[in-house]
């Protein structure tokens, strides 16, 4: 272990995470355009759930036989294409992290916070993956609210960590970066979605994107920071 090692490889994860969190924005806004391309234009967003109703079953059945299908397909194909590359960018991302707070443990104090805000991350996407809804489109209800309150702890663990070793090196940036990644911009989003109504359908994933958005912004000072220190490191060696 050596504090150089952690540093290249905390910095390394970071810059991976900047890229995973542009492709995921992306793949959103690209499903969404899929799922407006055979959805009225008069659907709204009231309190989180899509208005008029809509039945998946009878839309799919309408879209397949529609002119908008070949649409629907690519948006959705590239989408889910997006999805996949972001998963194993993340993958390797997080073992990145995860190896440069272990290394950087016996030089900065609580660097191993970062480890548990990792693993409840992990927790927050595992759980993703059961909200299944039922029969008709349904977006923010208590289940997603939970998931938000889950990675925004997870964020909140990170964030000190990485203001924690700014802290220690004396990085300004590191350190702001890490005070934008404790505020919980995800759950203040959810929140405002939640009271605000109507909401076009249009400008849903334009609001669900921008709190990934202000988080590469965040990574990318976090990021500016930790090169900053490593190079300052690596040339006293």
């Amino acid at each position: 272990m050596s504090e150089t090692q952690g540093l290249r490889k905390l910095r390394l994860g970071i810059a991976l995470l900047i890229f995973e969190q542009i492709i995921e924005s992306v793949a959103l806004l690209l499903l969404f355009e899929a799922i407006l391309s055979v959805l009225p234009s008069s659907e709204v967003l009231i309190h989180g759930s899509l208005y008029p109703p809509v039945n998946i079953q009878k839309l799919l059945n309408t879209t397949i036989k529609s002119s908008n299908f070949d649409t629907f397909f690519s948006l959705s194909l590239l989408s889910a294409l997006l999805d996949i590359i972001g998963i194993i960018i993340i993958i390797t991302a997080i073992i990145e992290v995860i190896r440069g707070f272990i290394e950087l443990k016996n030089y900065v104090k609580k660097s191993y916070l970062g480890i548990y805000g990792i693993i409840i991350q992990l927790i927050s996407g595992l759980a993703v993956l059961f909200l299944i809804k039922g029969s008709s489109f349904e977006f923010l209800h208590l289940e997603d609210l939970i998931i938000v309150i889950i990675e925004s702890i997870g964020y909140i663990l990170i964030g000190a960590t990485l203001y924690y070793i700014g802290g220690h090196y004396g990085q300004d940036l590191l350190k702001i970066g890490g005070i934008l990644i404790m505020i919980p911009f995800g759950l203040i989003d959810y929140s405002l979605l939640m009271v605000v109504s109507p909401i076009p359908l249009s400008i849903v994933p334009y609001s669900l994107i921008l709190p990934d958005l202000i988080i590469s912004i965040s990574l990318i000072f976090c990021f500016l920071g930790l090169n900053s220190v490593y190079k300052n490191i690596e040339n006293e060696e």
